[in-house]
């Protein structure tokens, strides 16, 4: 074949793909647009939100939009999000009535202080915990409101790490100690009393979070898998916590939300929250995913350091966000449906990844290889996308923490 064949049969190609996507999307404007997702939703006992960036402010609207449907409409009884335990669990309590009372939410929110803070201390994120506690009674079934976040963090994490690389000793027999003990202490109250049950989680998260950063100054793939086990097996937790009837939302990036099987990531052995919620309840989940073309962002230059509002280029030539940009000149919703074949939803294609650190310049290290049809069940598309709007900005700390997560996602 010569090359004009060769472009002939590429055009192709690329036609019947930007085709399969029109034939899937449905404009985006209002929340009732947002009814096809709703339904395919619905019947879901765990919804998996993602978004290419920590710092986009269409991601953190839509979704929020599509859990207040849920919530109301359907009675979906906790979100689970990507963020530090201790803190959130001050949002749940002040959902629940229990604490706080005195303030609003962007005050509740000025607590979150751990770096990158605008990750949930942003005026979006303010907006819907103001809708959650003014609805709570009317919209939650059974007094279940609630609000966690699973991130196995503690305090000076990377002085820990570096130390155990150096000193064979860890402090693991004494988290597991703590962990023992808690559970003995708690035992047959974690249903019923939210203390237990918080209490239980912060003992595991310790134990987590003393292998997650032995493993991480390794260097390997297996800091990542302990990391998203750690929030799958706190996904299941709350989701016991509040019972067989309880349905969930899961808030987190793209990156840990959408099926790591259908990415690169398998490649490396590494694992995600989609994958292993799909594999422990096949049939009862439902993972959405974000992308946009071009825009701004919030975002640090450097781990720990303070955000700017960064221009995101237009996307690379081949990704699959260059393809929806030709097929969708508006923002759309697309469900995939039961049949996942076709051109598109089946082509292996670079799709963006964004994360609290990000350099415009070296935009082509910011695409994970990715068959769309396997790795979500839906997708938010935005042609142009707007930075998130902190609640506070960063300050330069005295000493940085290393970074502890990859940097480009």
């Amino acid at each position: 074949m010569n090359a004009d064949g060769r472009w002939a049969e590429r055009a192709a190609e690329r036609a019947a793909e930007t085709g399969q996507i029109r034939s899937l999307a449905q404009p985006l404007a209002t929340a009732d647009d947002l009814e096809p997702l709703v339904r395919l939703a619905a019947p879901a006992r765990f919804v998996c939100l993602g978004e290419a960036s920590h710092g986009t402010r269409e991601y953190y609207h839509w979704r929020a939009l599509l859990s207040r449907r849920l919530i109301e409409e359907y009675g979906f009884t906790w979100i689970g999000v990507e963020g530090d335990w201790p803190d959130c669990w001050r949002i749940n309590r002040w959902v629940r009535g229990e604490a706080g009372q005195d303030m609003d939410a962007r005050r509740l929110l000025s607590g979150f202080e751990r770096w990158p803070t605008w990750m949930w201390a942003n005026q979006e994120v303010a907006g819907f915990l103001t809708w959650l506690e003014a609805n709570a009674e009317d919209a939650l079934p059974a007094a279940l409101q609630a609000w966690h976040c699973f991130i196995p963090y503690r305090e000076d994490p990377q002085r820990y790490a570096l130390s155990s690389r150096l000193v064979p000793r860890s402090c693991e027999g004494d988290v597991v100690a703590l962990l023992a003990e808690v559970r003995r202490r708690t035992l047959g109250r974690m249903q019923d009393d939210p203390a237990a049950f918080d209490a239980i989680q912060n003992a595991i998260v310790a134990t987590n979070a003393e292998r997650y950063y032995r493993t991480m100054v390794r260097g390997d793939q297996q800091s990542w898998n302990i990391r998203d086990h750690h929030m799958s097996d706190t996904i299941d937790r709350v989701a016991r916590h509040h019972g067989p009837a309880s349905k969930g939302l899961v808030w987190a990036h793209n990156t840990h939300v959408g099926d790591a099987r259908a990415t690169d990531m398998a490649h490396d052995g590494m694992v995600n929250i989609g994958q292993l919620v799909r594999q422990r309840h096949p049939g009862e989940v439902v993972l959405a995913g974000f992308a946009s073309y071009a825009g701004s962002v919030t975002a640090a230059e450097s781990w720990g350091s303070p955000e700017w509002v960064m221009d995101v280029p237009a996307a690379v030539h081949g990704s699959h966000e260059d393809l929806l940009n030709e097929a969708l000149a508006e923002p759309s919703v697309l469900v995939f449906g039961a049949d996942r074949t076709g051109p598109w939803l089946t082509s292996w294609r670079g799709h963006r990844a964004i994360g609290v650190v990000y350099n415009p310049h070296r935009e082509r290290g910011n695409y994970v290889p990715t068959q769309m049809g396997e790795r979500y069940d839906a997708l938010f598309w935005h042609p142009g996308s707007e930075a998130l709007r902190p609640l506070h900005h960063e300050y330069q700390p005295g000493e940085p923490e290393l970074e502890t997560e990859p940097t480009g996602f």
